[in-house]
């Protein structure tokens, strides 16, 4: 069975049937309508929605985006609101499925309980300026502009191996102070580049920040149709939730 690539989804302006993991225990997905304009990029996989679920109201995120269901569109349940305009990181989406697969668990449930706290209420995901710090010189010019600070002169040797710069938390994680890098700034050896990381930010914040930037892994409700996630193991016939 294909593992399921939620970065292959192509993105859809005029999709019909949203195929969206709730956090329940059913290993299913459920199917709904989609509602009101689409978001910048399109439906597509990743994006979280506000769906009704029975009497309640849940954060789900769209696994697939379809043309049909097994239900007519007038009994399919519309989404309530589209709670992001760029979908999650699909290297996350990816460790989910295969934490669900591998436990056997429901994909649903897994992202709820993946997600940090504030997105798992439906707020919106916050932007935040990471800062990369990157050597501005050759390494031999910064130690010999440095002569005997040891300390400073083994900050330049990290980051003389990283062309691309490193992340303050990169950084910190080796000993490093802030100081000690805007000591280095002060001096012209090394620059600080801020960027705005609205979608990945939030979860990288919650679960740690090791300083690169990681790269996708290749290879509804009551009346909405649950169907099983194409990744896990076969389940049961599909079935009408309540």
């Amino acid at each position: 069975m294909a593992d399921f690539k939620p970065d292959a989804v192509a993105p859809a302006t005029q999709a019909r049937v949203l195929r969206v993991a709730v956090p329940t225990p059913l290993r299913r997905l459920f199917d709904y309508r989609p509602a009101g304009a689409p978001p910048a990029g399109g439906w597509r996989a990743g994006i979280r929605f506000k769906v009704p679920f029975g009497r309640r109201e849940l954060v789900g995120i769209v696994i697939a985006c379809a043309d049909e269901s097994d239900l007519s569109p007038a009994q399919l349940k519309p989404i309530v609101a589209c709670l992001d305009a760029e979908p999650l990181p699909a290297d996350w989406l990816w460790l989910c499925e295969f934490t669900a697969r591998y436990y056997q668990h429901a994909l649903g449930d897994t992202l709820h309980n993946a997600l940090p706290g504030p997105l798992r209420q439906g707020r919106p995901l916050e932007a935040r300026t990471r800062e990369r710090w990157r050597l501005e010189t050759a390494e031999a010019t910064a130690l010999e502009q440095l002569g005997r600070a040891p300390r400073q002169r083994e900050l330049v040797t990290l980051l003389a191996q990283h062309r691309h710069g490193l992340v303050t938390s990169a950084v910190s994680a080796q000993g490093f102070t802030r100081a000690q890098l805007q000591g280095l700034a002060r001096r012209g050896l090394v620059s600080c580049h801020g960027a705005a990381d609205r979608i990945g930010g939030a979860i990288r914040a919650a679960a740690g920040d090791s300083g690169t930037d990681p790269q996708p892994r290749a290879g509804g409700g009551a009346g909405g149709t649950a169907r099983g996630a194409r990744s896990l193991p076969p389940l049961s016939a599909p079935r009408r939730h309540r």
